[in-house]
């Protein structure tokens, strides 16, 4: 069993108590190793995801992609556009419950969602659009311009793949989107990691000026678990500055560009 002691852990004893299985719950022993009737929260280390220990955090049971939109809305995001399709559904959802704070849409087609979201991006507004994995196919001319341009305000490109094919005609692996447009990827291990990953994606977009791949598999988004809840930080947005060589990718200007994204 294990036992908080100060900021870290300490190795206590190793009978289990079968009452307390699945509770969380352990028995502390003090100093001298008498046992004591006070009872212990344990919370492995490996679920935190990288964050501080927190013991008074607030905690709710999510799906992977309701940690996504609860990662988007911490983010500060204020744009989100989507197209429907199982897996990714559940995301512009469950963003529409903080429409107080991010616009919504659901958009024509793919193509036209990560457009809404690059203009968007274009005056450093943090903006988010979710598809499924052959979405992405259908957005994929966009996506290849925004490598070149970048991202003014930070960009996460949500791809919700399906491998087994369990609502999909194919079990595309849109990791190699990511390699093909050399932008950055992440890929959450579960609903923690998706919220964690979420707001990740957002600073190092912004930091190197570049989209971020979200990369979803279908047991990720439909898949529960526990997740720490934070408050929203805002990050207004930037404002537009006109930059016809950024972001007007005609081969004169796309040249250039293309020696920063190799970079």
């Amino acid at each position: 069993m294990v036992e908080k002691v100060g900021h870290g852990f300490n190795r206590a004893d190793n009978n289990v108590d079968n009452d307390n299985v699945g509770t969380g719950l352990v028995p502390v022993r003090s100093a001298d190793n008498h046992s004591q009737s006070r009872m212990a929260r344990v919370v492995p280390t490996s679920c935190l995801c990288g964050e501080s220990l927190k013991w008074d955090i607030m905690r709710k049971f999510m799906s992977g992609n309701e940690a996504v939109a609860r990662g988007a809305y911490e983010a500060g995001c204020r744009i989100a556009c989507a197209y429907p399709g199982t897996p990714s559904s559940e995301i512009l959802e469950n963003i529409a419950k903080y429409k107080d704070k991010i616009y919504c849409e659901w958009s024509t087609n793919e193509k036209v969602a990560l457009e809404v979201a690059s203009g968007a991006v274009f005056a450093g507004t943090r903006s988010l659009v979710a598809m499924k994995h052959v979405g992405l196919n259908v957005a994929a001319d966009p996506v290849f311009s925004m490598g070149y341009i970048g991202a003014t305000g930070g960009f996460v490109i949500v791809s919700a793949d399906d491998p087994g094919m369990h609502s999909s005609q194919n079990e595309q692996d849109n990791r190699n989107y990511a390699r093909a447009v050399k932008i950055a990827m992440l890929e959450p291990s579960d609903s923690q990691e998706a919220r964690l990953l979420t707001k990740l994606g957002f600073d190092i977009s912004e930091e190197f000026d570049t989209p971020v791949l979200l990369r979803l598999t279908t047991r990720i988004s439909h898949s529960y678990g526990i997740v720490n809840i934070e408050e929203r930080e805002e990050h207004p947005p930037k404002g537009y500055e006109k930059d016809i060589k950024k972001r007007l990718i005609l081969p004169a200007h796309a040249r250039p560009r293309h020696i920063v994204v190799e970079e």
